[in-house]
This record gives structure tokens, sequence and C-alpha cells, in this order.
């Protein structure tokens, strides 16, 4: 039984956890990947050396191990590195397109209330006297004056 003051368990995962989770999904790693490339072609030649000397044909077949290993790890590593960006390639034009979508929704966002707003805005000076009337009883200006309806448009 826990003591009564022990806090309780989190079902969050640690920070040293989440790290080996995240890595153990991955050989991208460097380290990795150096010792690839160095003993690999050493497993291989050492088998060569074997069979070298089980058949007395000198350094021949460790040759072509060796020469056989190093073309299969660079390959490898080509077609790993080829797949990783074009992985990323794909991520990068699928978030570009998705902000581009975000970018041209809220600018027909932004243009259909600005529209909305002009409207009303017209509507209201349509609705109310206008200025003109107003000037020439006012002020005794002529009937050509300008209206804010005629300047908004």
């Amino acid at each position: 039984m826990p003591p009564l003051d022990a806090p309780e368990p989190s079902s969050e995962p640690t920070v040293a956890v989440r790290r080996v989770r995240q890595m153990a999904g991955y050989s991208n790693d460097g380290f990795s990947s150096s010792f690839e490339l160095v003993l690999t072609p050493m497993l291989f030649i050492g088998i060569g050396y074997l069979v070298d000397r089980r058949l007395g044909t000198g350094w021949v077949v460790a040759a072509a191990f060796g020469l056989f290993a190093i073309a299969g790890t660079f390959a490898k590593q080509w077609y790993v590195y080829d797949a990783r960006m074009s992985a990323q390639e794909e991520n990068l034009r699928a978030k570009r397109a998705n902000e581009a979508d975000v970018a041209t929704a809220l600018r027909a966002q932004s243009d259909s209330k600005l529209a909305a707003e002009r409207d009303e805005l017209q509507a209201h000076l349509a609705a109310s006297r206008p200025l003109d009337a107003f000037d020439a009883s006012i002020l005794g200006a002529s009937s050509n004056a300008p209206t804010i309806a005629g300047v908004l448009q």
C-alpha cells in the first residue's frame, strides 16, 4: 500500500520516456549510420577472408565481399535519404497548401465583411436625408453640391 502523502502516478510520460519513444522509431541517428557505414563492410570483408582461407583464393573473395558491402551501404544511405527528403517535401507542400487555403478563406471572409459594411453604410446613407438638401436649406448652397453618398460611390 503506497504512503498517503505519495503523489498520484501521472499518465503523462516523462521527458526521458518521450525522448526514447521518439528515437525508437528512427534510424537517422548519425552515430548509428556511421557505425553501419564502417562495420558492415568490415563484417563482409571478414566473412570473405574466412571464405578465402577455406578456398585458398588469396584476397579475391574478401575484396569482392567488401566492395559489395560498400556499394550496398551507400545505396541504402542514398535511398533512405531520398525517401526522407521526399517525405519532407510532401509535408512542406501540404503545409503550404494548407496555409494558402487559410489565407484564401481569411481574404474571402474579410472581403465579404467589407462588402457587408459598405452595403450597410450605403443603405444608411440612402435612408437618411441627403446632405445637399441640408446644405441648401441651412447654408444656402446650391442644389448641385455633392452628397456623401455620391462621394462614397
